[in-house]
């Protein structure tokens, strides 16, 4: 829900997608008709709270295919649509996990969390992908997580360049990792706004087939057979009794 209650009963994903709906100057009664439902009551005045701010000021719109999958789905299906459309390095996806995670004065607080890490720039060279790669293993190995590109040691958002070549960054990561890692990491990347910035954002799913070991020395301190996991705001090779408890769980999988 909206927070403080203030979104009359719809999701921060319907606000977004009524901000969309809105910009590309849709009727009201248009849009109310993808936000109702029989034993649901909107109020029409909604539309208009939402466009002026009083409802959702610091949810990011929808972007047009997830509006559009939107309203594709509500004329689908009868039940309501809670879930982000598109996965989790969506537009909507990723605006909500900042926003979670703004603290006072609308910083970041630095203080990196288990299934979250902030970096203020791609990686621009073998040293820095290692990092990256490493991190994307010890998540791999846990529960898997974020990596969000352009917030700054200040706790502020910086984004990163809108003409970077994230295509080639993107491949480079992947060649590393397939390259130094095994089993294959499963992830997701995409580059979405925030506050009128791009941010780039990886998600790392976590394996089915635990645990991701390096295959080979490289720079970052990843040597070979080394496996890493996430403890709280850091990535470092797994403490014994939690590769204990991680086969553990294994052996009972396969029984």
């Amino acid at each position: 829900m909206s927070r403080n209650g203030a979104g009359r009963g719809l999701t921060d994903f319907e606000v977004a997608v009524v901000k969309n709906l809105r910009a590309r100057n849709m009727a009201r009664d248009y849009i109310m008709s993808f936000i109702t439902r029989p034993g649901r009551v909107v109020s029409p005045a909604v539309v208009g709270e939402i466009y002026s701010g009083v409802i959702g000021r610091d949810i990011e719109a929808a972007s047009n295919q997830e509006a559009d999958e939107f309203m594709e789905q509500s004329m689908l299906k009868a039940e309501p649509i809670t879930g982000e459309i598109g996965g989790p390095v969506s537009q909507t996806a990723v605006a909500s996990l900042l926003r979670l995670n703004l603290g006072d004065g609308g910083l970041f607080s630095g203080a990196e969390q288990r299934y979250l890490e902030y970096k203020s720039q791609l990686p621009i060279d073998k040293e820095a992908r290692a990092k990256i790669a490493k991190t994307m293993a010890a998540m791999a190995n846990t529960v898997g997580g974020y990596i969000v590109f352009g917030i700054d040691n200040r706790g502020q958002v910086s984004g990163v360049p809108e003409d970077g070549n994230f295509g080639k960054c993107w491949d480079e990561i992947e060649d590393f990792l397939s390259h130094h890692f095994s089993p294959a990491i499963i992830w997701e990347r995409n580059v979405v706004q925030f506050r009128g910035r791009f941010i780039a954002a990886i998600f790392v799913h976590e394996s089915e087939s635990k645990p991701v070991i390096a295959m080979q020395d490289s720079v970052a301190s990843i040597t070979k057979s080394a496996i890493f996991y996430r403890y709280e705001g850091k990535s470092q090779r797994i403490e014994p009794g939690d590769l204990i408890m991680m086969m553990a769980a294994l052996r009972g999988l396969k029984r």
